[in-house]
């Protein structure tokens, strides 16, 4: 039925301690942002601070579970229930190990947002994620967006 050609178990995203402090800040800049929308009269620009700050903290402080389950298969890329079907894949790219960073399957999905996955090829050997991925669907070079870069240096 959907048996798996590959599988291993990774991680969806790095879990990140927030300290305190980043809560503090998040509040202040916020707070502090909606008084300066307010006083040049944006009521409705506050209230967007507001609801963001809002739920960015609400995001950030929700347990999650980091562990995921990757399998590759006939049909498509499945992270543990949802299947990414290859029809759907439009590319994917499989960036090399760099640093700390293991190496990563990077699926350009066709979705209008969050178009690229990112996941980390922990216990498997990376050219060989690339040459089952070949038999599938087009490989294309992954260059990180300006919206991926900043994202990531501030460790969402």
């Amino acid at each position: 039925m959907n048996d798996p050609i590959l599988e291993w178990e990774s991680y969806s995203s790095e879990p990140i301690e927030r300290s305190e402090d980043w809560f503090w800040a998040l509040g202040a800049i916020a707070v502090f942002s909606a008084i300066i929308s307010l006083f040049f009269g944006n009521i409705l620009l506050a209230l967007i601070i507001g609801l963001g700050a809002f739920s960015l903290y609400h995001h950030e402080k929700r347990p999650v579970d980091p562990k995921l389950w990757v399998k590759i298969t006939k049909q498509g890329v499945q992270l543990n229930k949802e299947l990414f079907t290859y029809e759907k894949i439009a590319s994917f790219w499989v960036e090399e190990a760099s640093g700390d960073k293991p190496a990563r399957l990077i699926l350009h999905y066709r979705r209008l947002f969050v178009p690229n996955i990112h996941i980390p090829i922990i216990g498997q050997n990376p050219e060989e994620v690339r040459q089952l991925m070949l038999n599938y669907g087009e490989e294309e070079k992954h260059v990180e967006t300006f919206t991926e870069v900043i994202f990531e240096s501030l460790g969402f």
